[in-house]
C-alpha cells in the first residue's frame, strides 16, 4: 500500500483498508493448479464466508436424521465441489452401516442447494437408487434438455417435487438443524474446526476421532437414560434456573443437574489430581462475558461445602469492552467526529478493535484503535494506566461482591488458602493485578480459565450417576466427592408487620444448603366479623429477595391460594408455610391450616400470567 502511494509510513491502515486494497491489487490470484504448499501439500486455498483465505479441507457428515449419529466423516479435498462428493460420502455411510452389522439400507438423501447437480441428481436416484431432497437454487433462465439424457431430466423433476412437498419441507428442516447441530458438536464444542496436522489421511484419522465421540455420547444417553450436567451463574433466580431446565429438557434431556458456574469451577480445580488438593477454603471469581459470580468453598477430605456465594447480574468481559468503546468514542466526538450511534458499521467495527484491544493490553504497553467514518480518520491510543482508570470502577464492584461473600460466611481472607480466577474477564491485567493485591499473595493459575466451568459441569454430572455398569463390567466409576451447594438468595413469603406494612418475611434463608426444608407459622389477619357459617381464603405470595425488605424491592415467583378455611368465631387461622429446595435450587411451598387440615401445594412453574398450583 506504501509503494502504491496509499498510505504513509507513518499511516496504520485498518483491516478493512487492507482488505480492499487487496481487492483492486493486480495479479494478486493464485489457483491450486498453479500453487502448492511446501508443508502440506494435500491441502488447498479456499475461501471462507468471511471473504478470507486459508490453506483448508473439507469435511462432511453423513448424518441419521432420526438417531442423530454421525455414519460418515470423511475429509476431502477443500476444492472438491460438494455435488462431486455427497456420492462417495453416501457410499462410505452405507460401508459403515454394513460394517456395524446394520440391516439399514439408505434409501433417501437430505442436502442442502450447495450439492445440487443434474448429473449428481440423476446418478444418486437411478444408479444407486436414493430418493433426493436436495434444495434447488433459483434459476434465471429455462432449462434446456436438449442433447442431455432424460434421466436427468426426470430425476431434477421428481427432486423438484418432492422438495416442494410436506415431506420435503419437513425433511428440510430436520437437516438445518441435525447436520448443522453435529457440526457444531464436532468443529466448535469439540474443537475440530482447527488443526495442526498436514496430511489429508493425518486429517481423516483425527476428524474421525471427534465424530466418534460426539456418536458416543447419543448413544450413552440413549442408553443410560443419561441427561446432562448444565452450569448457570451463582446469582440466577429460580425462575431463570426453571427457564433453564425446561429448555434442556425440550431439546431431549430427560433428567438435568444444574450446578452454579463458580462451584463447577471449584469442582474442577480440586478434582485435577496434578495439581495440589489440600484441604482448605478457596475463592472462585468468575468473570465471564456478561456475570460476575464469587464462590467460597471449604473442602474437607472428600467433602466440599459452599460456604458463599454472591454475584452481579450484569457485569463482565462485555463491560470493560464498553469501558474502551465509550472513551474511544468520546475522544472521536472531540476530534470533530459525529455519534457512531448513526453509524452502525462503524460502530461494529470499532467495538471488535475495543474486544481485541483489551486483550493486547496484557502484553503491550498501550494500544492503538483506529476509528474511520464519513471520511474522518482518527486514532485512539490508550495505555495501560489509561485502561486502569476505565475500569477501576468496575473492578472495585469485583472487589465489593468479595467481601460481602467472605462476610456471609464469617471467613477473614488471610484464611483463604487459594484464590482462583476463571472467565474471560478474569484474565485482563488490571483485573488479575487488583485481585492479587486485594488476595496479598498470587492467585492461582492452575484452573483452565476458559474452559474450567465445563469440566466441572462435566465431573458433576459423572459423580451423580455414581457407578455405571454394563454386562457386569464397571466402565464409569464414581469419584467420591461429596459436593454440597447453598441457596444464593432468601425465599420467603409477602407478609404485614406490626404496623400493617407489607414485608418480606424470608423461611428459606440465603446461604442454606441444598437441598433443606424449612417451615414458619404465620396467623391471618383479623377482619371484620364474618358469618359462622361462611368460610375464609387467604392468598400466599412467594417472593425472593433478602430478609425484612419492603415487597416492592423483591421478586415474585408464584402464588397459590389456600380455601375454604371454616370461620372460627374468636381466634385467627395459624398457617404452617414449609419450603423444600431440592439439590438444583428448584422450590415447593406448602401451606397447611393446623385448625382445618386444609392444605394447598405450589409447584413453582413461574407462568407469571398465570401461576400454577397444585
Amino acid at each position: 500500500m506504501q509503494e502504491a502511494g496509499e498510505i504513509t509510513e507513518d499511516e496504520e491502515p485498518t483491516v478493512e483498508e487492507i482488505a480492499r486494497s487487496d481487492r483492486k491489487r493486480k495479479d494478486k490470484k493464485v489457483s491450486n493448479r498453479e500453487w502448492r504448499s511446501e508443508t502440506d501439500p494435500d491441502s488447498r486455498i479456499t475461501k471462507m464466508k468471511d471473504g478470507r483465505t486459508h490453506l483448508a479441507y473439507k469435511a462432511e457428515h453423513a448424518v441419521d436424521l432420526e438417531s442423530e449419529l454421525i455414519l460418515a466423516a470423511p475429509i476431502y479435498h477443500a476444492n472438491e465441489a460438494d455435488s462431486d462428493t455427497i456420492g462417495p460420502t453416501i457410499s462410505e455411510a452405507q460401508d459403515h452401516l454394513i460394517a456395524a452389522d446394520s440391516k439399514a439400507d439408505i434409501k433417501e438423501a437430505v442436502a442442502d442447494k450447495g450439492y445440487y447437480k443434474n448429473e449428481t441428481l440423476g446418478e444418486l436416484e437411478f444408479t444407486d437408487g436414493v430418493r433426493t431432497y436436495v434444495a434447488e437454487p433459483k434459476q434465471n433462465h429455462r432449462r434446456n434438455w436438449r442433447d442431455k439424457p432424460e434421466e436427468h431430466r426426470q430425476a431434477v423433476a421428481n427432486n423438484r417435487r418432492r422438495i416442494r412437498g410436506k415431506r420435503g419441507r419437513a425433511l428440510q428442516r430436520q437437516r438445518s438443524e441435525k447436520v448443522e447441530r453435529s457440526f457444531a458438536h464436532v468443529c466448535e464444542t469439540g474443537g475440530s474446526r482447527r488443526t495442526w496436522l498436514s496430511g489429508i489421511e493425518k486429517v481423516r484419522k483425527r476428524y474421525l476421532m471427534s465424530a466418534m465421540a460426539h456418536n458416543l455420547g447419543t448413544i450413552m444417553r440413549h442408553l443410560f437414560g443419561m441427561g446432562t450436567a448444565i452450569s448457570v451463574p451463582a446469582n440466577y433466580s429460580d425462575l431463570e434456573k426453571q427457564k433453564t431446565i425446561s429448555a434442556a429438557k425440550a431439546i431431549g434431556f430427560s433428567h438435568v443437574d444444574l450446578i452454579h458456574e463458580p462451584t463447577a469451577a471449584m469442582f474442577s480445580r480440586v478434582g485435577n489430581t496434578e495439581y495440589d488438593r489440600s484441604d482448605g477454603i478457596r475463592i472462585v471469581a468468575d468473570i465471564g462475558g456478561g456475570t460476575s459470580d464469587i464462590s467460597l468453598s471449604e473442602k474437607l477430605a472428600n467433602r466440599y461445602e459452599i460456604r458463599a456465594t454472591r454475584g452481579i447480574q450484569r457485569l463482565g468481559g462485555l463491560d470493560f469492552t464498553q469501558a474502551l468503546f465509550d472513551h474511544c468514542q468520546n475522544d472521536f466526538g472531540k476530534a470533530g467526529g459525529h455519534d457512531l450511534k448513526d453509524d452502525i458499521e462503524t460502530g461494529a467495527e470499532l467495538w471488535r478493535h475495543c474486544e481485541e484491544g483489551k486483550m493486547r493490553l496484557n502484553r503491550s504497553d498501550k494500544i492503538t484503535i483506529p476509528i474511520i467514518s464519513n471520511g474522518i480518520r482518527h486514532k485512539v491510543t490508550i495505555t495501560k494506566d489509561e485502561a486502569r482508570g476505565l475500569w477501576k470502577p468496575l473492578v472495585d464492584q469485583i472487589l465489593k461482591c468479595i467481601n460481602e461473600a467472605l462476610d456471609d460466611a464469617n471467613v477473614d481472607i488471610n484464611d483463604v488458602c487459594e484464590f482462583i480466577p476463571i472467565g474471560g474477564g478474569s484474565q485482563l491485567f488490571a483485573v488479575q493485578e487488583e485481585l492479587a493485591l486485594f488476595f496479598g499473595r498470587p492467585i492461582s493459575n492452575h484452573a483452565d480459565p476458559i474452559h474450567a466451568v465445563a469440566k466441572g459441569a462435566v465431573l458433576k454430572g459423572w459423580e451423580d450417576q455414581g457407578e455405571i455398569a454394563v454386562d457386569d463390567a464397571t466402565i464409569l466409576p464414581a469419584r467420591g466427592h461429596i459436593l454440597r451447594d447453598i441457596t444464593a438468595h432468601a425465599l420467603g413469603v409477602k407478609a404485614l408487620d406490626s404496623n400493617d406494612t407489607e414485608r418480606f418475611s424470608s423461611i428459606l434463608r440465603k446461604g442454606v444448603p441444598l437441598p433443606s426444608l424449612f417451615q414458619k407459622t404465620f396467623q391471618l389477619k383479623s377482619t371484620e366479623e364474618i358469618a359462622s357459617n361462611s368460610t375464609v381464603s387467604t392468598m400466599i405470595e412467594i417472593y425472593q429477595g433478602e430478609p425484612d425488605k419492603d415487597i416492592s424491592e423483591c421478586v415474585q415467583l408464584g402464588q397459590f391460594e389456600l380455601t375454604d378455611l371454616p370461620n372460627i368465631v374468636g381466634r385467627p387461622h395459624r398457617i404452617d408455610i414449609e419450603m423444600r429446595i431440592d439439590k438444583n435450587g428448584m422450590l415447593t411451598a406448602t401451606a397447611h391450616c393446623t385448625e382445618s387440615g386444609k392444605t394447598a401445594e405450589l409447584q413453582v412453574a413461574y407462568k407469571k400470567e398465570n401461576p400454577q398450583a397444585a
